[in-house]
């Protein structure tokens, strides 16, 4: 997916009014109330499917057969043992990463320009939460 998309933008170049002669123009935001609505509505997706994909992953990769016959846990469920601690900690490791990368984005865009925005503070926090998404949490360490 990443070598197609890096083709296509090569070859169809940058955006017509993104460049003037080598010097880039800034884009300004569109809408910064929709961009923060579209940012809370990620978040709880995100929330939703990382504590989903932590339940599924407990239920299914740790279940070790008993000695004794019985079914398996059902999968997709918050009701077998342990569930309710994976899915906490997978929202607990979600909200803090999209926390960090909000307060990194910005005291990085800070840091550089002198100005306080929220722009990249969303963008930190959607780069953080995309971390916490990839990122292994049973090799981390619990809260």
């Amino acid at each position: 997916m990443n070598l197609t998309f890096t083709t296509a933008c090569l070859i169809m170049g940058p955006r017509l009014g993104r460049f003037k002669g080598r010097h880039p123009v800034p884009i300004k935001s569109h809408s910064i109330p929709l961009l923060a609505i579209g940012f809370f509505v990620l978040v709880f997706g995100f929330l939703a499917f990382n504590g989903g994909s932590q339940v599924l992953r407990v239920t299914t990769l740790d279940y070790h057969p008993p000695t004794h016959p019985s079914p398996p846990p059902s999968k997709g469920s918050i009701s077998n043992p342990g569930d309710g601690e994976a899915v906490a900690l997978a929202f607990v490791s979600t909200i803090v990463a999209a926390c960090s990368g909000g307060v990194v984005g910005l005291l990085a865009h800070k840091m550089a320009t002198g100005f306080w925005k929220i722009n990249p503070t969303i963008n930190g926090a959607l780069a953080g939460q995309f971390l916490a998404y990839t990122a292994p949490r049973q090799c981390g360490v619990s809260f």
